[in-house]
């Protein structure tokens, strides 16, 4: 009777085992399953839900190209992605040097770097995480030299790289999403088909000249200004004067961030008027202003002074001492 007993208990957890591994599985299209290294289930198919690049639900870990390389982040719970870095940027202008070319007309490359642009195709797909941590940043010169015509870029983003996207001749539009905070300098410098960079109201910090020689880029213009956005706010970040001899300038009543060099050289520049919407001006907007007198806020003296600015952000050669609020007057 007790050897019954113990039969059926053992009858009962196979069963159990086979239940979870029936309905707590995810399956492909044929139901195949195989071992993995380490015992684990890799499971082919559709059907897996990957978080942070490894499924919820068998543990496997999502197969990414090759040509990736990522790095973990000095917080230790993140990554950083891209397929290049300085030391290639390096090869490439040695290899620009010894044939006597500029790296801007140079269209092919030594074979190892060759045969990664080759890879990657066209179209990048940025993975959102590697080994269950979330990529949040694009390091400089992550994807340059590359010939995809479309770019996905994930919700883990946090910040863009200097010159990550740097002669991607092919790349046509970017939309960023909502996570991405910083566009760093010459991000998509050099990229001669790119007509357009949809941004949201998240980002509050773009570097130097981060569209430099974009050709066919398309910037949305006001009253002197060239500004990207989005749909919904097309005046979202101040990039540039279109001239350096306005007189005076008003910022548009929607804009949240004044980029670098926004100003740069405007050397007759006496009065700019900033709106109340504007939280962030970055390094060097009014660089070479010297002959501004007078800023103007349309905000209070709290709002101006929760405005993040950026190290150096103000021209000490500048002739305006003071920023006149709508209830005060800060120094400068």
């Amino acid at each position: 009777m007790k050897q019954k007993k113990f039969l059926l208990s053992v009858f009962s957890i196979i069963l159990s085992l086979i239940s979870v591994f029936a309905f707590g599985s995810c399956k492909s299209e044929t139901g195949s399953q195989d071992k993995q290294d380490g015992g684990v289930e890799k499971i082919e198919g559709e059907e897996h839900n990957y978080t942070y690049g490894i499924c919820s639900i068998c543990g496997l870990e999502e197969e990414l190209g090759d040509y990736f390389k990522f790095t973990f982040n000095e917080d230790e719970n993140s990554y950083t992605v891209g397929i290049f870095d300085e030391a290639t940027h390096q090869k490439c202008l040695e290899y620009c040097k010894s044939t006597n070319q500029e790296m801007t007309e140079c269209t092919t490359w030594p074979e190892e770097i060759q045969k990664v642009i080759d890879a990657v195709g066209d179209e990048l797909i940025i993975p959102s995480g590697y080994k269950g941590l979330p990529i949040t940043h694009i390091q400089d010169n992550a994807f340059m030299l590359c010939n995809f015509e479309t770019c996905i870029i994930p919700d883990t983003i946090v910040s863009i790289g200097a010159a990550a996207f740097g002669l991607c001749r092919n790349l046509k539009s970017v939309v960023l999403p909502d996570s991405v905070k910083e566009i760093e300098g010459w991000a998509f410098c050099f990229c001669y088909s790119l007509t357009n960079v949809e941004i949201t109201e998240s980002v509050i910090a773009v570097g130097d000249y981060p569209f430099a020689d974009c050709d066919e880029f398309v910037y949305n213009e006001y009253n002197g200004g060239y500004y990207i956005g989005n749909t919904d706010n097309p005046y979202i970040v101040l990039i540039e004067t279109t001239w350096d001899e306005l007189p005076t300038y008003t910022v548009h009543p929607q804009t949240k961030t004044i980029a670098c060099w926004a100003f740069e050289g405007c050397s007759t520049l006496a009065k700019v008027e900033i709106p109340a919407s504007v939280i962030s001006i970055n390094s060097c907007a009014f660089e070479g202003c010297t002959t501004l007198t007078t800023m103007i806020f349309h905000g209070t003296v709290e709002q101006w002074n929760a405005i993040k600015k950026e190290l150096h952000w103000w021209d000490d050669d500048i002739p305006a001492t003071k920023i006149v609020c709508a209830n005060g007057e800060v120094a400068l």
